[in-house]
């Protein structure tokens, strides 16, 4: 039978048209090292499990609660934040690989065993994906988007006046953002609300990912494709509207000293 599931479905961007074996295989390996690094998230004592189904440069992440005894509309709040989450750091790794992502993200019925999976929400999350424009974006249901978008707030709010002064910040990231009529994900956002982050040994600075990508997004801005101008003209409105949260000397409260 169908259980409830937000599946986000991502594409590695630019693979096709490249036809160098060195290229491909960086590109293999940061991808799938990524999913392997994601699957290690997964921790038996949480009350939602996680999978990762890849295929050639495109995978399926599923997040889905480990039991479908009671039901609550903010039991499944928290299960849409943490998968949401979750799909940033994944596609933070690839970004910073320096690989676009594009994709979709949809919340519905799904069926998973041995053999593989189907369903509604994997159906969905890939078409989104196709109307995703072109765009190195990961499109978000608009329902869940908005969903998502009020939890997101309600949190900041209540947790933004605990806080020490050092903590504050000037503007609240958004872990979904709007553009035009389209929600999508916003995988900058742990380092708009941190600076820095150290994933396992990686550590990824704002300052520094936010330059990678940008730095690529301005050397595609003379190729001979237009979609790939486009993509990257994208790319640099959204970085250039990107910044860390934290008050000016602010300490980030994942890196106070202890």
């Amino acid at each position: 039978m169908y259980r409830k599931a937000i599946v986000s479905f991502l594409d590695v961007l630019g693979t096709k048209a490249n036809r160098d074996f060195e290229a491909k295989l960086r590109v293999h390996r940061a991808f799938h090292e990524s999913m392997r690094d994601f699957a290690l998230r997964e921790r038996a004592e949480a009350a939602y499990f996680r999978k990762a189904f890849a295929f050639s440069d495109c995978v399926y992440l599923v997040h889905a609660h480990r039991s479908d005894d009671s039901q609550s509309l903010e039991r499944d709040d928290a299960l849409i934040q943490t998968a949401l989450f979750n799909t940033t750091l994944t596609t933070l790794r690839l970004l910073n690989e320096g690989h676009f992502v594009r994709g979709g993200i949809a919340f519905g019925d799904v069926f998973m065993d041995e053999l593989g999976f189907f369903g509604p929400a994997f159906e969905k999350a890939y078409q989104l994906e196709c109307e995703a424009g072109g765009m190195p974006r990961l499109v978000v249901e608009p329902e869940l988007g908005e969903r998502a978008r009020a939890y997101s707030i309600r949190s900041h709010i209540a947790i933004n006046e605990q806080l020490p002064a050092s903590m504050r910040r000037t503007t609240l990231p958004e872990l979904v953002k709007v553009d035009g009529e389209v929600r999508h994900l916003n995988p900058l956002y742990i380092l708009e609300m941190e600076g820095r982050i150290d994933m396992k040994g990686l550590e990824l600075t704002h300052e520094g990912l936010v330059s990678a990508l940008r730095a690529k997004a301005t050397s595609q801005l003379g190729d001979v494709s237009e979609s790939v101008r486009e993509k990257s003209r994208w790319m640099l409105e959204f970085v250039d509207g990107s910044a860390v949260s934290l008050m000016r000397g602010g300490r980030s409260h994942a890196w106070i000293p202890t």
